[in-house]
C-alpha cells in the first residue's frame, strides 16, 4: 500500500478499525471496575502526519506505508494516574483481546538533548486476534495493525501539547530558532518540575483514599476484635498487621478510644502467649510460624507511635504486657517499647520538658512492694532512660531524614525527678540477694553518674550529675562488702572510671569554688569505696 493508496482508499478503513480496537478495549476496561478510565481515542493517521514522518525518516513516497509504519490506526488509553496505569498493564487486558507485536515503553532519558525527550506512555502495536479476526464483522480488518499508547491524564496533556509545538514544530529557516528553544525548555520544565511530581502526589491522594476505604471496611468488621479471635498466632499476626496500617490512623479521636484498644491488644497477648506456634506450610517446606514473643512485637510497634496519647496508659499496658513475659525473648520487645517511652525526647521536652519521666516515676513509686521485686529488669530499664542525660530526636523532610542529639536541660524538676528514681532503685537493691538481681539495678544506677563531652559545657548540669554520682558511690559503698568478687571487681572498676572522669573539672569551670567542693567531696566518697572494697584482704 502506497501513500495515495492509503489516502484515497485505505484511511477510512484504518479509521474503523482504530475505533473498533477502541470500542473493544473500553469495554473491557469498563467491566472490571477495577481503573479509573478517563477515555480511549481513536484515529487514522492524517495524510499530512504521514507525510512528515515518512521524510523525516528518509522513505519515499513509494515505500510500502503499511510495512514501514506501524501507526496508521492508532488508540489512546487515558487513566487518571500512574497506579491504574500500572494496574491496567499488569492486568492482561491487551493480551488476552489481541496479538501483541510489539511493546514498547517510553520514559525520560537521564541525557535530555530536548523536551521531546520527557515524553512518557507505554506503547503496543497490536492486531486482532486469529478467532475475532474470523467473524464477519472483522474480517476486513484481519491484516491491519493498530498502535495502543496508554497514558495518564497529565502526561497526554503535556504529549499533546509537545506534539503541537515541538514535534510538528514548523520550518522557520533562521527565524525564530532561539524562541523554539525557549519554548522546548519551559516544556521540559514543566514535566520535571510539576507534572511528574504532580503524578506521584495525585497516586499518593489515591493510595490515602483506598485506605481509608479498606479501613472503613475493617472497621466496621471489627478489625480489633479479629486480632483476639485469630485461630493461631498466624492468623493474629496479620490482624494486628492490618490493624495497625489500615484501622488505627483513621480514628478520629484516638484518644477516646485509646484505653479500649490498649485493653484488647493487652487481651490478644494474654490468648497468643496460650496458643502453640502453628508452622507456615507452603509448597516448599514448613516455616517456623509467629511466635508469643512476635506477637509482643507487633504489640510493641503498634504502640509506640501513640505511646504519647496517654503516658500511664500506656505505661499500664507495658506491665500488664510484662507479667506475661517468661523469656529473655518474651521481654526484649516489651522492653524496647518501655524504652521507647521512657527515654528523652526532644519534641516532648520542647513543649512539656520531663513530664513523661516525671509521671513514670510516679507510676514506678506506685507500684506495690512485692510487684516493683517481680519486675526489676522493667523498673531498672525505665529507670535508666529517666536517668540519662542524653536527648535525641528526628526530623523528616522531603529527602532527608535529620537525627538531633544534645543533653537535658538542668532544673529542680528534673533533680527532683532524678532523686526519686535513685531513691527507687536503692529501695530495690535492698531487696536483691544475689548479683543477677542486682545487676539491672546497678546498671541503672551508673546510668546517673555518666557524662558526656557536652555537658562539660554545661555547669548546672555537670553539677547535677557530679552530686548524683556521689551519692550512687555512697549507696554502693553501704553494700559492696556483700558482693562475691567477681561483681565487686567489675563495680569497683566502673568506679574507678567515674573518679578518672571527676578528678579534674572541666577547663570552663575549674575554678568554680562550688564545685570544687563537691568534687572534693565526691573523690573523698571515692576513696571510701576502695576501702569498704578492700576490707577484705583476699580482695586486696
Amino acid at each position: 500500500m502506497k501513500l495515495n493508496e492509503y489516502e484515497k482508499e485505505h484511511r477510512e478503513r484504518y479509521a474503523a478499525f482504530a475505533a473498533q480496537v477502541a470500542s473493544i478495549l473500553e469495554s473491557a476496561i469498563r467491566q472490571t471496575e477495577t481503573f479509573n478510565l478517563q477515555q480511549v481515542q481513536s484515529r487514522a493517521k492524517d495524510v499530512q502526519s504521514l507525510v512528515d514522518k515518512l521524510a523525516k525518516y528518509g522513505f519515499s513516497e513509494n515505500v510500502d506505508v503499511a510495512a514501514e509504519v506501524k501507526d496508521l490506526a492508532g488508540c489512546r488509553a487515558i487513566f487518571y494516574s500512574n497506579s491504574d496505569v500500572s494496574r491496567f498493564l499488569d492486568s492482561g487486558i491487551v493480551e488476552e483481546n489481541f496479538e501483541v507485536i510489539e511493546r514498547k515503553l517510553h520514559h525520560p532519558s537521564r541525557e535530555l538533548s530536548n523536551g521531546a525527550d520527557l515524553y512518557m506512555a507505554n506503547h503496543y502495536v497490536l492486531k486482532l486476534k486469529a478467532s475475532r479476526a474470523e467473524l464477519a464483522e472483522y474480517i476486513s480488518f484481519a491484516d491491519l495493525k493498530c498502535e495502543l499508547q496508554v497514558q495518564t491524564i497529565l502526561n497526554h496533556s503535556w504529549a499533546a501539547t509537545a506534539h503541537d509545538t515541538i514535534y510538528k514544530k514548523p520550518k522557520l529557516d533562521d527565524f525564530g530558532a532561539k524562541a523554539i528553544e525557549r519554548i522546548e525548555e519551559r516544556l521540559a520544565k514543566i514535566a520535571k518540575r510539576y507534572l511528574i511530581p504532580a503524578g506521584y502526589e495525585f497516586d499518593r491522594v489515591l493510595h490515602d483514599f483506598d485506605r481509608l476505604l479498606e479501613g472503613k471496611k475493617l472497621l466496621d468488621g471489627d478489625a480489633l476484635q479479629a486480632i483476639l479471635d485469630a485461630s493461631d498466632n498466624n492468623v493474629r499476626a496479620d490482624a494486628l498487621e492490618t490493624f495497625t496500617e489500615n484501622v488505627l490512623p483513621f480514628y478520629d479521636d484516638i484518644p477516646g478510644v485509646w484505653r479500649d484498644i490498649l485493653e484488647k491488644l493487652v487481651d490478644a497477648a494474654q490468648v497468643a502467649k496460650t496458643v502453640p506456634q502453628k508452622e507456615n506450610e507452603t509448597p516448599f517446606g514448613n516455616f517456623p510460624g509467629q511466635s508469643f514473643s512476635d506477637i509482643l512485637s507487633k504489640i510493641s510497634e503498634t504502640i509506640k507511635p501513640y505511646r504519647y496519647i496517654d503516658v500511664t496508659l500506656t505505661f499500664e499496658t507495658i506491665l500488664a504486657l510484662y507479667r506475661l513475659v517468661e523469656t529473655d525473648e518474651e521481654r526484649k520487645p516489651v522492653l524496647e517499647l518501655a524504652e521507647t517511652l521512657a527515654k528523652h525526647d526532644l519534641e516532648v521536652w520542647k513543649s512539656a520538658g520531663p513530664v513523661v519521666q516525671e509521671i513514670l516515676i510516679d507510676q514506678l513509686n506506685a507500684i506495690q512492694l512485692e510487684e516493683q521485686s517481680r519486675n526489676i529488669s522493667l523498673i531498672a530499664e525505665i529507670s535508666s532512660c529517666i536517668l540519662g542525660s542524653e536527648i535525641s530526636g528526628t526530623t523528616w523532610g522531603a529527602d532527608v531524614v535529620t537525627l538531633h542529639r544534645g543533653s537535658v536541660v538542668a532544673s529542680q524538676t528534673l533533680q527532683s525527678i532524678r532523686s526519686r528514681t535513685i531513691a527507687l532503685l536503692e529501695s530495690l537493691l535492698k531487696q536483691c540477694s544475689t548479683p543477677t538481681e542486682r545487676a539491672p539495678i546497678l546498671n541503672a544506677l551508673f546510668q546517673a553518674t555518666r557524662t558526656s563531652h557536652e555537658l562539660h559545657s554545661r555547669r548546672d548540669l555537670f553539677s547535677m550529675i557530679l552530686q548524683d554520682s556521689l551519692r550512687v558511690i555512697e549507696t554502693l559503698t553501704q553494700i559492696v562488702a556483700v558482693m562475691p568478687f567477681d561483681e565487686r571487681q567489675k563495680t569497683e572498676q566502673r568506679v574507678f572510671q567515674r573518679y578518672r572522669w571527676y578528678s579534674v573539672l572541666p577547663e570552663d569551670f575549674s575554678d568554680d569554688d562550688e564545685l570544687i567542693k563537691v568534687q572534693g567531696e565526691f573523690l573523698e566518697t571515692t576513696k571510701k569505696f576502695r576501702e569498704a572494697a578492700n576490707a577484705d584482704t583476699e580482695f586486696e
